[in-house]
């Protein structure tokens, strides 16, 4: 909001969600005459619940503003990753698995369970308060193929011989 005065605009007047009173006073050309206006303005809470940015630490996410429901896939050498999720209204706020964060700031690590998809909801509420987005990412996180080291078990009294041949003793 901006004002004229002899031809020339006020500096920018911040509006506060709600009513908001600015008085405007005007001197006439004879210099001695005064008269104050008062102007109230109501300035009603943003309904934007939109995000303008969504990252997740490891895997690929390109965010676009039009889709909700993301697929991340990450190597079995990834065990938690943090999301950043930036509101588009400053009014906004955001939480990632019903955990408040900041706008764009990460959120804590999130662990993952190796071969299914790990369900992260980032959730934006406008200004209004009833406003709200839901924006759902599925982190894949691959199984490690890797050969197990574990021995197979043995059995009390049994031993292998070459050939496949086995030695049981009893007693």
């Amino acid at each position: 909001c901006r004002f004229r005065s002899g031809g020339v605009a006020s500096s920018p007047i911040a509006l506060l969600v709600g009513e908001n009173v600015i008085t405007v006073e005007v001197t006439a050309e004879d210099g001695v005459t005064v008269r104050q206006y008062t102007l109230r303005i109501s300035r009603q809470p943003s309904s934007n619940a939109d995000l303008s940015g969504l990252t997740i630490s490891s895997g690929r996410l390109v965010f676009d503003k039009l889709v909700s429901s993301y697929s991340v896939t990450v190597g079995s050498n990834v065990s938690s990753v943090s999301v950043t999720a930036s509101v588009y209204h400053s009014g906004a706020s955001v939480s990632v698995n019903g955990q408040s964060i900041g706008s764009g700031q990460a959120s804590a690590p999130i662990p993952l369970i190796e071969g299914i998809y790990n369900t992260i909801e980032v959730v934006v509420t406008a200004e209004d308060g009833l406003t709200g987005n839901t924006y759902t990412i599925r982190v894949f996180r691959e199984k490690d193929k890797r050969p197990s080291a574990t021995p197979a078990p043995s059995t009390a009294g049994e031993s292998a011989l070459p050939g496949g041949f086995q030695v049981i003793v009893n007693g």
